[in-house]
């Protein structure tokens, strides 16, 4: 029997998003533009959906009036309705006229697996609108932090998380089923005057490193003081440091 891969821990997962939870006010303006960004493409659809479950959680709002709207996430909250891992949907989880997943598909595990019990879980015409992180997001972070860890140790450790591409995310969408993909993007931007600015927020959205395979010991100073060193010099301007977020929203419905 083949033995699970777990690309993500989702312990570590929750944990962060527990702590979003409680801390990361004033921090998610990147999750509340991309849910905003993710609603006005719904909104162009212009059909009334009488049944609706939101598994974006406590993360964002949904802005379409609905007859139900259930409610989802990974993990319990006074505001959520039903606890959910997106790829261990349960069998008797009713169909749905629209699934809105508005951000944080990039830390599931089977990603393909979920795909296929989402689109299992459609009614027939039904919908299913999602955001995620892809492609290129945080490349100036990652090579930084590449180049100062092979500078100080000769090697890496797993810090910022696998990506799918918008390429790969189109064929995931034929593959589950879905009629009539439509797969866009948008590369944002986002400026900080320090790397300890960027980290600070990655960490308060959630968005903090849940690699299974990343290294447990506590990172040198030294490696962020190197990384933060290199970044000013490759990827700033007028002494802001520049983070890109590749955002890939995904359409499909069921036939």
């Amino acid at each position: 029997m083949e033995e699970k891969v777990f690309i993500f821990d989702r312990h570590a997962h929750q944990m962060n998003r527990l702590r979003q939870q409680r801390q990361g006010e004033g921090r998610d303006f990147l999750i509340q533009e991309i849910n905003q960004r993710l609603n006005e493409r719904l909104e162009e659809v212009n059909r009334p959906f009488k049944t609706v479950l939101d598994m974006t959680g406590s993360r964002a709002k949904l802005s379409i009036e609905a007859d139900k709207i259930i409610r989802s996430d990974c993990l319990p909250s006074s505001n959520i309705d039903l606890v959910l891992e997106e790829d261990f949907l349960p069998r008797d989880l009713e169909e749905y006229d629209l699934i809105y997943h508005g951000f944080g598909l990039h830390f599931v595990n089977d990603l393909p697996g979920a795909l296929i019990q989402i689109k299992k879980h459609l009614a027939p015409e039904g919908a299913f609108f999602a955001a995620l992180l892809g492609g290129e997001t945080l490349y100036e972070l990652r090579q930084c932090l590449v180049e100062a860890e092979i500078a100080l140790k000769g090697g890496v450790s797993p810090r910022i998380s696998p990506m799918v591409s918008t390429q790969d995310m189109a064929a995931l969408m034929q593959r589950a089923g879905f009629s009539l993909p439509v797969i866009d993007s948008d590369l944002i931007t986002v400026t900080y005057r320090n790397l300890t600015s960027l980290l600070h927020d990655l960490r308060y959205m959630g968005e903090g490193n849940v690699i299974a395979k990343r290294s447990k010991a506590f990172a040198p100073r030294k490696l962020f003081e190197m990384a933060e060193e290199l970044y000013h010099q490759k990827f700033s301007s007028e002494g802001l440091l520049q983070a890109s977020f590749r955002v890939i929203y995904v359409m499909g419905w069921s036939s």
